[in-house]
């Protein structure tokens, strides 16, 4: 799998102050340590500016780039459109931002929640120092006002049940006649699957639970479900999970489930 891709959108082209982000880091994540990659101890006094930092957060080596040009809306779209529910106005945040910085690891990541969790961190870090951030894309597939990414975030290392998982996946519920089905982005960029729910007699609200329940067993776990097996506390709570097609988006791998009365 490819490098797992953070986009902190700008309203104008901003310098980086890298001894600022540290001390950010440091400061909203007291129990990781984070260094600059040149070993050397971050500049004190006047900032430094530079369009490329390099650090290393809770051991996972990230690089920060600023571009000097606003993210192409083929890039931001769909993902705008997805949470235009909850966020009416992400679309015209994402269309005036004319900067933006990209926020990824050096290599490729060995610990996909690792590094997901490290580059949440640096993110959260960047929106509380540098001025004019209005969203943040994760990975091309998940929108967030930056202010939401910012508070998130301070949980990027928390464990279950604090887990931030909408941080990097997105649940959506739809309906079907009566019925209610759910779909997920994000959760392929950790184990090459997305999470169908077939739509059933069930809230959506149980089924948001159904299938955060499921992504997150995943993020921590990695793509452990094999086709035809079950998740699942107790004989109730359980469902089965097929490898196949989604038959609401055309290529899309999913892990189709049932939950709920057909």
């Amino acid at each position: 799998m490819r490098r797992l891709i953070a986009y902190v959108l700008l309203d104008a082209d901003r310098p980086l102050d890298p001894a600022a982000v540290i001390a950010a880091l440091r400061q909203r994540h007291p129990n990781k340590p984070v260094e600059p990659m040149t070993g050397a101890a971050p500049p004190t006094g006047r900032a430094i500016e530079a369009a490329t930092m390099m650090l290393r957060c809770a051991g996972v080596e990230i690089v920060v780039m600023a571009m000097a040009m606003p993210l192409p809306e083929a890039e931001w779209k769909l993902p705008v459109l997805r949470v235009f529910p909850q966020w009416p106005d992400g679309g015209a945040v994402f269309s005036a931002h004319k900067a933006h910085l990209v926020v990824t690891t050096i290599a490729d990541p060995s610990d996909r929640l690792a590094s997901a969790r490290s580059i949440a961190a640096v993110v959260g870090a960047l929106v509380a120092v540098v001025p004019g951030c209005g969203a943040v894309l994760w990975d091309a597939v998940v929108a967030h006002p930056a202010q939401t990414w910012e508070a998130a975030s301070r949980d990027a290392f928390a464990p279950y049940p604090v887990f931030p998982y909408p941080l990097w996946v997105s649940l959506h519920p739809f309906k079907e006649g009566e019925k209610i089905g759910l779909i997920s982005f994000g959760l392929s960029s950790f184990v090459g699957r997305e999470i169908e729910l077939e739509p059933r007699i069930i809230t959506a609200a149980e089924a948001m639970h159904k299938a955060a329940g499921l992504a997150v067993y995943l993020m921590q776990n990695g793509p452990v479900l094999k086709d035809g097996e079950t998740f699942g506390a107790t004989p109730t709570e359980r469902i089965q999970v097929r490898h196949v097609q989604s038959k609401r988006v055309p290529g899309l791998a999913v892990l189709h489930a049932t939950a709920g009365v057909a």
